[in-house]
């Protein structure tokens, strides 16, 4: 037997992605818990990092540049669910949207309230 591990491929086909609201629901009917860190990504559930001190600590300093930056040209989404597709809801570390009278109050900004995403990599 060769020493080299076999690589595990699994078909597109068997691969079961899920939508949007399909996520939403799994929340609603407790299949995944409220304190659960996970985001929906191309239809793929991903457990999300947890945030050490130097991540926090730019994220932080991020949000204060660009608050002095955009001022109230823009609203700093920091941290939040942003709808990107039906089949994407990443919680990224910055998302500046276009403003709303409503706030967002109503729904989740999605890709077309967004001038940019902003994700910190450690």
């Amino acid at each position: 037997m060769s020493d080299m591990a076999a690589e595990l491929q699994t078909p597109e086909s068997s691969v079961r992605r899920f939508t949007v609201d399909e996520f939403d629901q799994m929340f609603e009917t407790g299949i995944l818990g409220p304190d659960e860190r996970v985001e929906l990504v191309e239809g793929e559930i991903i457990a999300r990092e947890t945030m050490n001190a130097p991540h926090a600590s730019m994220v932080w300093r991020i949000q204060q540049h660009l608050q002095r930056a955009l001022g109230d040209r823009a609203a700093i989404w920091a941290q939040l669910p942003v709808i990107m597709s039906g089949r994407s809801k990443p919680f990224p570390d910055f998302a500046l949207l276009h403003l709303r009278d409503d706030l967002f109050r109503e729904r989740l900004p999605n890709a077309a309230d967004t001038f940019a995403v902003v994700e910190v990599s450690d």
